[in-house]
């Protein structure tokens, strides 16, 4: 019981020290959390987690390893193990546990768009309209699923499915002027008037937006 106790002095102050941003004393405080627990698979997650904001990216894999060792098939380790491996470039690697985690969870969706976002920058682009897809059905209240998946068919020249995934996204995030952009874009790139209106909206949404200003003048020259 006293182990137990410590433990949970340790995790809870961590994670306060955490929302205070004082990471180097939250990473000492989790450390100590799996020192007493070293089972508890999401003190691994929130050691790994200070390690990156500190840019330790070497320090965060190895707490997801040690967090694997005893919980081999957790998925939220095995997910952040991921990331980690894309941010240090490791994309083979980094595919390989967003697949596991797939197997281990087939009702996660992050997983799926995590994976298809790396497809598509490798220009995989069938694979990653299969996974987004995928994350859609999973989670359609999703809006930035929806934009993915809308990328990723306008670059295979899929401008009306395109144009369909973005809308969705727009009507889950009416806010994002990015989204309402990419929806006016589709829509040019389709010869459709009505972009105009997907690009002033755009202009509202964020009046900085230079590339919808810019889509508008080349709309207007083209009309004259």
């Amino acid at each position: 019981q006293a182990g137990m106790d410590g433990f949970q002095v340790h995790f809870y102050l961590g994670r306060a020290l955490v929302g205070l941003r004082r990471h180097r004393e939250a990473e000492q405080s989790f450390e100590r959390a799996i020192a007493a627990f070293p089972a508890f698979a999401p003190a691994h997650l929130e050691l790994a987690n200070v390690r990156i904001a500190a840019h330790d990216l070497d320090g965060a894999l190895a707490a997801l390893r040690q967090g694997l060792e005893t919980s081999p098939n957790d998925p939220a380790l095995i997910e952040r193990t991921g990331q980690v491996l894309q941010k240090q470039g490791d994309m083979a690697g980094a595919l390989a546990a967003y697949e596991r985690v797939m197997a281990a969870a087939p009702r996660d969706s992050v997983s799926r768009w995590r994976a298809g976002e790396l497809l598509l920058g490798q220009a995989e682009i069938a694979r990653a309209v299969a996974l987004f897809r995928e994350a859609t059905v999973l989670s359609p209240e999703v809006a930035e699923y929806w934009n993915s998946l809308g990328m990723a068919l306008a670059g295979s020249d899929q401008l009306p499915d395109a144009e369909a995934a973005f809308r969705a996204a727009t009507e889950r995030d009416g806010r994002n002027a990015q989204y309402a952009y990419n929806l006016g874009l589709a829509k040019w790139k389709q010869r459709k008037p009505d972009a105009a209106d997907a690009f002033e909206r755009a202009l509202q949404l964020d009046p900085r937006f230079a590339p919808a200003r810019e889509r508008l003048r080349e709309m207007n020259r083209a009309a004259r």
